[in-house]
This record gives structure tokens, C-alpha cells and sequence, in this order.
């Protein structure tokens, strides 16, 4: 009797063209591809292995706290519940105690500044005075000297060499099976729709920008509110492409995508 084909919550997925490129941190970067490739395929993350969504979010969260702080990386993940949840469980599974004990404290100090002015902090512009955002940088420096001490990057690749149900599998056969999964979703028109309407606009222009570019987007790695842009601050999103990273960068209705060597590939 032939075994049931495996679906998309059975396996942490990786491309195996990912590791043999770089065989230090491609276990991270595949896993982000190809859970980037289920959205898409509009499968939802309930529908994936809790390993992978462990993987993707504490990558997210190391890349948004080097970047910007706590309250980068609340303004960028809009601090929804699945991300945060996903999150403080996934720290503590990858052995990243300390770093999850402050991200705790961020829970705690989120409460104490309540909803409304949540609200308020994910409504700003982060530019110019913000005592949201200065309440919520006030774990930085302890954040920083943790995420020092704890290596977010090297326990999370471990966390995903070490996962019981990995396979590393080559592109096309991981390209395959969404095929399958795609096809398989008995509600898709309804996906479809409700993906084009909750799809932020910096991940459909970014990926505009990159298809007027001629490049592949592969993931949008953190978002950058302090971008210094021609003499001014921009709001910045910092993209995985097959160049390497590049920069896309706000101005008002346009935007512009900056190169890997800083130079500017498109503006839309």
C-alpha cells in the first residue's frame, strides 16, 4: 500500500539548491523561500508545519531588532497575534532563553500601553517625536546585548537541521507538490479574493518594482522606517532578490528600488 503524498503541514521543506549555495545559512533562507511560495500559492499558516512558521518569524524578528529595535519590530509585524504567538514559542524552542524572556517583557509593556495607543504607534509615520515609539524602545539596549549573546541566526539554522521532519528536497520537486496543494484547495476563488484584499501595498509594489526591474523577488526581509534616502529619512523595505538585497525605497506615491551596489534599478 503506497504511502499518503505528503502535504504542506507533514515537513519543514527546504530546496536543496538553497544549502549547496550557502551551506551556512541557506537552511534559513530556503525554509523563508518556501514558505513565501505557500502564501502564494495561497495556502494559509495553519496549513504549514509548526516548524517553518518557527523558522520564518524568529527570522524576521532578529533581522527587524538589528535593524530598528523592539518597536521596529512591532511597527512591522503590526504586532498580530499568529506572529507574535508563533514567536515567543519559537524562541524558547531554539534555546534562545534570554532573548525570549525580554521579548516577554515587550508582551507585558505592549499591555501597559493599551490598544488605543497601539493603535496609535502602528497609525504614525515613526518619524519626528513618537512617545509610542520611545516607550517601546526602552528593552533596546537589553535587547541588543541578549541577541548578542544569543545567536538567533546559528539556533535557528540549527533548530532547522536538527528538525525530525526536514527534508531537504530538490526546487522542482518542492515546486511540484505546490503545484498539487494549489490545486487541491476546495475554496480557492475565495482565497484569491481575500489574499488581493489583505495583501500589504509594500509586498505588491515591491514585487512590482522587481518584475519592472527584470529581477526575482524571492522575500521581503525587514522593513527600515529610518532609511536615509537622498538626504532624508524614507521608509526602506529590505528585499531578497537573485541579485542578492536590494532596498525599495517610499517616496510619497513612488517608489524606488536600489540596487545591491546602491545603484537605482527602477522607479515606479
Amino acid at each position: 500500500m503506497d504511502a499518503a503524498p505528503l502535504g504542506p503541514a507533514d515537513a519543514l521543506y527546504v530546496p536543496a539548491e538553497a544549502v549547496a549555495d550557502d551551506p551556512a545559512l541557506g537552511w534559513v533562507r530556503g525554509t523563508v523561500e518556501v514558505v513565501d511560495a505557500c502564501y502564494a500559492a495561497r495556502l494559509r499558516p495553519a496549513e504549514l508545519a509548526p516548524e517553518a512558521l518557527r523558522t520564518v518569524h524568529v527570522d524576521h524578528f532578529r533581522a527587524q531588532a538589528f535593524a530598528g529595535g523592539f518597536a521596529q519590530y512591532v511597527y512591522n509585524s503590526r504586532w498580530a497575534p499568529l506572529a507574535v504567538g508563533v514567536l515567543r514559542r519559537g524562541l524558547r524552542a531554539i534555546g534562545a532563553s534570554e532573548t525570549a524572556a525580554l521579548f516577554d517583557e515587550g508582551v507585558r509593556l505592549i499591555a501597559r500601553l493599551g490598544s488605543e495607543r497601539l493603535e496609535a504607534f502602528l497609525a504614525s509615520r515613526v518619524f519626528g517625536p513618537n512617545p509610542e515609539r520611545d516607550a517601546l524602545s526602552a528593552l533596546d539596549r537589553r535587547l541588543q546585548l541578549a541577541l548578542e549573546r544569543e545567536d538567533l541566526r546559528a539556533l535557528n539554522v540549527g533548530a532547522v537541521r536538527s528538525c525530525e521532519r526536514l527534508r531537504v528536497e530538490p526546487g522542482e520537486v518542492i515546486e511540484a507538490r505546490l503545484q498539487r496543494w494549489h490545486a487541491a484547495l476546495p475554496d480557492l476563488a475565495a482565497r484569491e479574493t481575500e489574499a488581493a484584499a489583505s495583501t500589504p501595498r509594500y509586498r505588491r509594489v515591491a514585487a512590482e518594482a522587481c518584475a519592472a526591474a527584470g529581477i526575482a523577488l524571492r522575500s521581503v526581509i525587514a522593513g527600515d522606517p529610518t532609511h536615509l534616502h537622498a538626504g532624508a529619512f524614507r521608509m526602506g523595505w529590505h528585499l531578497e532578490t537573485d541579485r542578492g538585497t536590494c532596498v525599495l525605497v517610499e517616496l510619497g506615491e513612488r517608489v524606488e528600488l536600489i540596487g545591491p551596489a546602491g545603484e537605482t534599478l527602477v522607479r515606479v
